[in-house]
């Protein structure tokens, strides 16, 4: 299975992370369960307990996995975009969609098997790595990477096990769109909710971005191009994953 959380390409395309979008709290039936409503309520365990209670599992390798995805999307103002059915996004306009991927050799590989996705939410047609530890390991180099002197980011995570579950928010000012240049004001933000089986794989999770945009991103290619932004974007996916052994 691929190591790679690719449904976190998002925070490479507009967090800038070294060169590289609302909370959540526990049930009242335990101190170390996991929701998604307020995360200030429930620090849960430390990094270090969550990690050794993920690498105490034994892992067994799925032959095939599935995720069945809803997407909410809304934007206000000016904010240049794809819908699902590839038409673009009207002003203040919200839209629901879905999406049925599945990887059918056990190897992390994707594909579509229905539905379609919008420009925002597009990277989420690649899957992404299922299994607890992987999971840590990429929030750990987020972490990383916003303790860096030179980004513009910040990382925020809480750890759970019982029910199994993480949270992690990344926050960032400033969009990273590769050879581009952005003038203007930015406010991005990508939080995601995941949730474990006692085996370790994802049985859901619930991603929630947001950006907030005013400015001209111009693209340096063999024409450069120039998209100006005066809105916002709100987009929620929810993902149940299901799994063959």
């Amino acid at each position: 299975m691929k190591t790679i959380v690719k449904c976190s390409v998002l925070l490479i395309s507009i967090f800038s992370l070294l060169g590289c979008s609302q909370g959540q709290s526990p049930s009242s039936e335990s101190s170390n369960s996991i929701d998604s409503s307020n995360t200030s309520v429930d620090p849960g365990v430390t990094a270090e307990q969550y990690s050794a209670k993920a690498e105490s599992i034994n892992k067994v390798a799925y032959k095939t996995a599935k995720i069945t995805y809803s997407f909410r999307e809304k934007t206000t103002g000016v904010y240049p975009m794809k819908k699902a059915d590839g038409t673009a996004m009207e002003a203040n306009t919200e839209v629901t969609s879905s999406l049925v991927i599945e990887d059918k050799r056990g190897d992390g590989t994707f594909s579509v098997v229905s539905g379609e996705a919008s420009s925002e939410m597009n990277n989420l047609k690649a899957g992404a790595n299922l299994y607890i530890t992987g999971w840590y390991t990429w929030m750990q180099r987020l972490k990383k990477n916003a303790e860096s002197a030179q980004s513009n980011v910040t990382f925020e995570a809480r750890y759970y096990l019982n029910p199994l579950g993480a949270w992690y928010k990344n926050t960032g000012t400033r969009p990273g769109l590769g050879n581009a240049t952005y003038e203007g004001e930015y406010l991005g933000s990508e939080e995601y909710f995941m949730h474990y089986g006692e085996n370790g794989y994802c049985t859901s999770f619930t991603l929630n971005r947001f950006i907030s945009n005013v400015g001209t991103i111009t693209q340096h290619a063999s024409q450069t191009t120039e998209t100006e932004y005066n809105g916002t974007y709100t987009g929620v996916a929810e993902a149940t994953v299901e799994y063959t052994f």
